[in-house]
């Protein structure tokens, strides 16, 4: 198993061909409006930028800080053109940990996961769900996401509270150890 956008693209046009309706309409309906994830949506074609409840994003470029929030999300389809708030994100792993998404048996096959390369042993990987291994023994479930101007990351632990953190301008996620994402879970899920 290998991590791939591909695979994303390719499960939104299965949706398609089998519902006979865009996978983003049957995301919407099936799931973001029975939670109320109200700021949760997916852009139309060509819509560039974000509605005002969002934060701009930045990237370097040739060495300036600069703003990258105009842009065209929808280009990333089902691989990354989903746009949230932190609290909606947080509100969804929920839901899908506490099993009012998926049947037990399914998530338990998203939860079948597989070394990440490059995660120094810190994340595995599943179907949709990325396994996170932390230094104080605690295991955190959740999946992040990178485009440019925005770097997320959501998880939760079973009893446990759900986080999301977006950084709106690239963190050195060189190495997963170095990546603040990994901090701040260990902040939360980690007792001191």
């Amino acid at each position: 198993m290998k991590y791939t956008n591909t695979n994303y693209i390719l499960l939104g046009l299965l949706i398609g061909k089998v519902t006979g309706r865009p996978a983003a309409d049957e995301i919407t309906w099936r799931i973001i409006v029975p939670l109320g994830l109200f700021d949760t949506y997916f852009p139309t074609p060509g819509d560039n930028g974000l509605r005002p409840v969002f934060a701009d994003g930045y990237e370097l470029v040739n060495g300036r800080r600069t703003d990258v929030t105009d842009f065209n999300a929808s280009a990333a389809s089902t691989a990354g053109a989903l746009i949230s708030t932190n609290e909606d994100t947080s509100a969804f792993i929920t839901a899908l940990l506490d099993g009012r998404i998926v049947p037990r048996p399914l998530l338990d096959q998203m939860m079948e996961t597989v070394p990440m390369p490059g995660g120094d042993g810190l994340l595995d990987y599943g179907l949709g769900l990325e396994k996170v291994s932390l230094p104080c023994g605690v295991t955190a479930w959740g999946h992040g996401g990178d485009i440019d101007g925005y770097h997320s990351f959501m998880a939760k632990t079973f009893g446990g509270p759900a986080i999301s953190m977006t950084f709106t301008q690239s963190p050195d996620a060189s190495s997963p150890a170095t990546d603040p994402r990994g901090d701040v879970m260990s902040a939360l899920f980690c007792p001191p």
